[in-house]
């Protein structure tokens, strides 16, 4: 009863209540709990998603048995510290993914060549492609025919699934392989299972496709608890005609660095280097890419000039490293670059607390990846945001940011350097703002997670984890 009536006054935002229904309301103490998403497959903003989502339920369920869907089952275990099973076929075979070299990425493969000269021919590309995953299919198939077993099985004896964060409701690419297809089938198999569905915090875009719309309207139908990060997010769910979900914050909110944000000012910028309509991920990219690079390039080479220092930051393990080394290569084409070469800072980066702690170690950060702008403001810092995509420009704006707004194909660097400098002798006032709002965030996210799963645990219950929610002890994926 009493988590019934708590749940009943899930807020939409702010506080304000809604009713969200009666019987198919979640639980506030689960002991079992299965987590999906877009884990392990490089993406650091997804991580980061899955890492403060842990962190969350561990301070209010410590004792809760958490068993994560994954595409890369082997890397989540790894990274987080938690049992891990595949979450398609294709997921079973995944490979842990290793650090990026400090030399930047190895050079493609010929497989990786054929497949990027094919993709400049895209008829020829996606038959090929597309005859290639029937056969792919069938065998992962015949090599794993009990995978849907195995999940039904894990899912009955779980209290509940947690479909947490990221951009689970994206347009996809093929509808068949898609997010939505995964996050539809989860559910259904959830709903087979008698398990409670939290889809929380997803981001939505405009969803054009007909078959898209379906399977994201029928899993919200389904689902027991939905939140979307935004606005944007909760008006595409009511135009496609499925229940209008709450609106909290992006988990990754609730993520923060082990020591604070504290800092000097060291007069040093974090640049997130972004694959943006590079020809080796789109069929047809035109001269876009180049001009971007030649942008950040002249960007970066002034701020160095000015004497700046800069960290080229990379949060997606797989798409970013060539796009950094292209960065890289043209910045060492750059008249004068000998004489500040060394003001430009290499850092590692192979985790989420890797980025935090680029991120806290800058005085601003120019972000284009939708989780580089967040955690950026997670940390206390100014963003100046080229934009590539829609959710960029709205967390921006949502977050009071709009003067630090540029789009991604127009953003002149003179322009951001005007901006910088004033950031620079206002005294970064603007964080003041900024941490209100973070605060802001933060605490929705704890009364959502406070509504959802009770209150956080005051008796020392959570000693087994870590203080950013991970497992002192790993568990090997299944």
């Amino acid at each position: 009863m009493q988590s019934s009536s708590l749940l009943r006054t899930a807020g939409r935002r702010n506080g304000q209540a809604r009713a969200v229904g009666g019987p198919r309301l979640p639980i506030l103490a689960p002991a079992s709990v299965v987590v999906f998403g877009n884990y392990g497959n490089g993406n650091l903003g997804d991580e980061a998603t899955l890492q403060a989502l842990l962190g969350l339920l561990a301070s209010r369920v410590p004792r809760a048995e958490i068993v994560a869907f994954a595409v890369n089952p082997r890397d989540t275990a790894q990274r987080h510290g938690i049992r891990a099973l595949p979450a398609t076929r294709l997921a079973a075979r995944a490979t842990p993914i290793l650090s990026p070299s400090a030399d930047g990425p190895a050079p493609l493969s010929p497989r990786g060549r054929a497949k990027a000269a094919l993709r400049r021919v895209p008829i020829v590309y996606r038959a090929l492609r597309g005859g290639l995953r029937v056969v792919a299919a069938l065998v992962r198939l015949l090599r794993d025919p009990l995978l849907e077993v195995r999940q039904l099985r894990i899912l009955r004896t779980a209290d509940c699934l947690v479909i947490g964060g990221g951009g689970q409701l994206s347009e996809p690419v093929e509808v068949l392989a898609s997010f939505p297809m995964q996050v539809l089938k989860m559910t259904l198999f959830a709903k087979v299972a008698g398990t409670k569905v939290l889809i929380l915090n997803v981001g939505a875009i405009p969803l054009e496709r007909r078959s898209t719309r379906l399977l994201v309207r029928t899993a919200l139908k389904l689902a027991d608890y939905c939140a979307v990060r935004d606005e944007r997010s909760r008006s595409v769910a009511e135009r496609i005609g499925a229940p209008s979900p709450d609106v909290y914050p992006d988990l990754a909110y609730a993520l923060a660095p082990e020591n604070g944000s504290a800092r000097e000012l060291t007069r040093t910028v974090a640049i997130n280097v972004f694959p943006h309509c590079d020809g080796r991920y789109l069929p047809v990219a035109g001269d876009r890419y180049d001009t971007y690079l030649e942008r950040l390039s002249e960007l970066t080479i002034e701020l160095l000039r000015r004497g700046y220092s800069a960290m080229l930051l990379q949060t997606q393990l797989r798409a970013d490293p060539p796009a950094l080394a292209d960065l890289k290569a043209r910045l060492a084409e750059k008249a004068g670059w000998e004489a500040v070469e060394r003001q430009l800072v290499e850092r590692s980066i192979d985790s989420v607390d890797d980025v935090l702690e680029v991120l806290a170690s800058s005085d601003v950060v120019v972000g284009t990846r939708y989780h580089s702008v967040v955690l950026g403001f997670g940390v206390g810092r100014p963003v100046l945001a080229l934009a590539a995509h829609v959710k960029v420009a709205q967390e921006m704006t949502e977050m009071g940011q709009e003067r630090f707004l540029f789009q991604i194909d127009e953003a002149d660097p003179a322009a951001l350097l005007t901006v910088l400098e004033q950031l620079e002798a206002d005294g970064y006032e603007a964080e003041t703002e900024l941490a209100r709002r973070v605060a802001e965030k933060r605490a929705q996210l704890d009364e959502e997670f406070d509504r959802l799963f009770g209150p956080v645990r005051r008796d020392g219950a959570s000693e087994g984890f870590r203080r950013d929610g991970r497992r002192r002890a790993v568990v090997g994926s299944a």
